[in-house]
């Protein structure tokens, strides 16, 4: 959890860019561009439907 009002900003910034993207990279997919690459973070249609994930952050760590 976040825990300063910065954080907080931060995060909610970098989620709803994950969540602009995935739905980018899902009506492409949909319209059948199966080799558009959906944002790190998304692993539902990886095992299910063989589709690319971008490589993960710089600065992730799990």
């Amino acid at each position: 959890m976040a825990t300063s009002l910065d954080t907080r900003y931060v995060a909610e910034i970098e989620r709803q860019a994950y969540l602009d993207t995935y739905a980018d990279s899902l009506d492409l997919w949909q319209q059948g561009d199966h080799a558009v690459i959906f944002p790190f973070g998304t692993w539902n249609v990886v095992p299910h439907h063989a589709a690319v994930v971008a490589v993960p952050p710089p600065n992730f760590c799990r």
